[in-house]
């Protein structure tokens, strides 16, 4: 099985609590104005990864943060990724969809039932009030499992966004949700 991936990052210790792997998957149909990665919206575009290729560059980490792109879109290739990895993990998915989306949805349901926090919701950019850890005020944060009662109390107790920066490739690249006075800069 493969995941189409639009960029990952071995380490980064924003997007979450700790140490963490954070996966940017290639595909997205919502558009929403002012996207931080708007090349990850083409369907056909990115890189095809085999799961169990993606899951050996899981090392050294306390949790994985997934956005997108559209990590929905393929909710079967991202259950076996989750699935293969150590349960001690967390798991963070961005969404575009709602919660209530999401679970009417049988294959988005499944990949659901492995993730410790969902955070949903459209980015809508004039709903951006420089709250942490999402991008616009209408996303919400979602607790789904017990391990994510703990990670949803530390990204609340955080007071501002977080952000860094790789060059690869000679591209700039931004991780985490910039501040709102970087808009337009990342």
């Amino acid at each position: 099985m493969e995941l189409q991936v639009y960029h990952y990052e071995s380490l980064t210790t924003v997007l979450g609590k700790g140490r963490r792997f954070a996966l940017w998957v290639q595909g997205c149909q919502k558009e929403c104005l002012n996207c931080l990665v708007p090349d990850s919206w083409d369907l056909n575009g990115g890189t095809l990864i085999k799961v169990d290729e993606l899951v050996e560059k899981v090392k050294n980490v306390d949790g994985v943060t997934i956005s997108g792109g559209e990590p929905f879109l393929q909710s079967l290739a991202l259950s076996a990724f989750l699935d293969a990895l150590d349960e001690k993990l967390d798991v963070i998915i961005y969404s575009g969809y709602s919660y209530d989306e999401i679970v009417k949805n049988n294959f988005m349901k499944e990949l659901l039932k492995r993730v410790d926090i969902l955070i949903d919701g459209e980015y809508i950019d004039e709903l951006n009030y420089d709250e942490p850890l999402v991008g616009s005020s209408n996303q919400n944060i979602y607790v789904i499992s017990d391990k994510g009662q703990e990670l949803a109390e530390y990204m609340l107790s955080l007071k501002s966004r977080e952000v860094s920066f790789k060059i690869k490739n000679g591209e700039l690249f931004s991780i985490g949700v910039p501040p709102k006075e970087l808009e337009g800069l990342v």
